[in-house]
């Protein structure tokens, strides 16, 4: 997974979706990386597969109700508008962007 590698060598994607940013499509990823307990918010863009931006994501933004609820998937993680929980896409072990 193009998300994970941009993170580090021990991270794996929790959740990840196609949106709009700023009216461009991308791939939009949580990666966990396991090496510093931290998570990163990825964009890809899905034509050239290239990383657009990895952005570390403080803990307080990610405590709020439900795991994958307002707080985590919302305007929060990754910028106004860009992931939603009716959006959300789990990531198995084939994986997605």
């Amino acid at each position: 997974m193009i998300a994970e590698k941009a993170v580090g060598s021990n991270a794996h994607a929790a959740a990840a979706r196609i949106g709009t940013v700023h009216g461009f499509l991308v791939y939009m990823a949580l990666v966990y990386d396991a090496n510093t307990g931290a998570f990163h918010g990825v964009l890809v863009d899905p034509g050239n597969g290239k990383v657009l931006a990895s952005t570390p994501i403080p803990m307080g933004m990610m405590v709020g109700p439900g795991m994958m609820g307002p707080s985590m998937m919302g305007p929060g993680m990754m910028g106004p508008s860009m992931m939603s929980p009716s959006m959300a896409l789990p990531v198995g072990p084939g994986g997605y962007p």
